[in-house]
């Protein structure tokens, strides 16, 4: 395996001063021949092979015709020098910043390789600054609590759970950058269809039985030809969802799946809850439903409302009655197929209406292992 070379990065900046101090002296000039030479004063030279005043497209020509060299190489030593300064200043402004690293749990962005998997050390966390700034594409701290943190007061959450604001909002922004780069690489312009999202959602529905490899990017073509976004994206544990619902414009409805809780009963379920907010709450476009594991209990009315519609789209109402007849595998197998799902659906079905225990038939069940891309 070839590792990537580290870029160099000096803890200095050297200006164009230095290159031409270092050609007077080769020749045996004085900086008073060299000023005389270029026709400005000694006191502007010095400030200039100091780096105290910037290196102009004149300057530039006149070095270039007294000292040899080009007009290009005197400009481009000059914007060297000015990026890596600014550089230099970024990072100790960087440094008054490592207390905004305390809203992040770092371990799991680390793992999660948004951060780079190296000790928490002062020298590293001013590297996590500027990293954390570069994924949200914000300048600031200030800016990120000013964008993604009034986010909070728009968060529509299943519980009042304790959970990370950091790492809600970099769990959001993963979403957002595979949503630009969807918009990037694939050439479709789709408007949103109501009537269109409903047919994707039957159709959806049919893939409970298929294995991850066959449904997944069939459900996002489903979603996609609707004008559905649809993005996958691992879950970073102390935000503590499992998927959540918004528009990302008037016309552009995003539902991402975290895969917390991967057996299936779970995954379908938290798919067509998010599937519901869509269709049931799209003149809620301000707000931001974020779903929490596999509550299914909240009394939060867009929740309750996106809880029965998941329910009754898996099982319809009209076999509600039937469920309290299943309590055997192969029952439970029998109507499974009769209703077009996966068995470990009903399970989990069963298990929340407390027909079966909880630690009942779970064989049934499948747990999805999503590979990331």
């Amino acid at each position: 395996m070839i590792e990537k070379q580290k870029e160099f990065s000096p803890d200095w900046a050297s200006p164009p001063g230095d290159t031409i101090a270092d050609t007077i002296s080769e020749r045996g000039w004085t900086q008073v021949q060299l000023a005389n030479r270029l026709g400005i004063s000694k006191k502007h030279l010095n400030r200039l092979i100091q780096g105290k005043v910037a290196l102009t497209d004149e300057m530039a020509f006149r070095l270039a015709t007294v000292l040899g060299s080009t007009e290009q190489f005197w400009l481009r030593r000059e914007a060297q020098y000015r990026q890596q300064l600014a550089r230099l200043i970024a990072k100790d402004r960087y440094r008054t910043w490592h207390h905004w690293l305390e809203q992040f749990p770092l371990v799991e962005l680390k793992r999660a390789r948004i951060l780079p998997n190296k000790r928490t050390t002062d020298s590293t966390k001013t590297e996590f600054v500027e990293e954390l700034l570069r994924f949200f594409s914000i300048a600031t701290p200030e800016q990120w609590k000013n964008y993604y943190v009034q986010m909070n007061v728009r968060f529509r959450r299943a519980q009042d759970c304790d959970f990370s604001i950091g790492a809600v909002t970099a769990w959001l922004r993963q979403g957002e950058i595979e949503l630009e780069h969807i918009q990037k690489t694939q050439n479709y312009d789709l408007q949103y269809s109501s009537r269109k999202f409903k047919a994707a959602i039957h159709k959806i529905r049919e893939l409970t039985v298929c294995e991850p490899e066959e449904f997944q990017q069939r459900m996002q073509t489903y979603c996609m030809n609707a004008g559905v976004n649809l993005i996958f994206v691992p879950s970073i544990p102390k935000a503590k969802i499992s998927g959540a619902a918004r528009w990302t414009n008037s016309q552009s409805p995003l539902i991402q799946l975290s895969l917390f809780g991967k057996s299936n009963d779970k995954f379908w379920f938290s798919f067509f809850h998010e599937a519901a907010h869509i269709l049931l709450h799209a003149e809620e476009k301000e707000k931001i439903f974020l779903d929490d594991k596999f509550d299914t209990n909240s009394l939060n009315k867009f929740e309750t409302e996106a809880n029965e519609f998941a329910e009754n789209l898996l099982i319809p109402t009209k076999y509600k009655a039937k469920l309290d007849t299943l309590k055997s595998e192969l029952s439970i197998k029998k109507f499974a197929s009769e209703i077009g799902i996966h068995p470990g659906i009903v399970v989990g079905r069963l298990q929340k209406e407390k027909i079966i225990q909880f630690s009942q038939l779970n064989k049934l069940k499948v747990r999805y292992e999503f590979v990331e891309e």
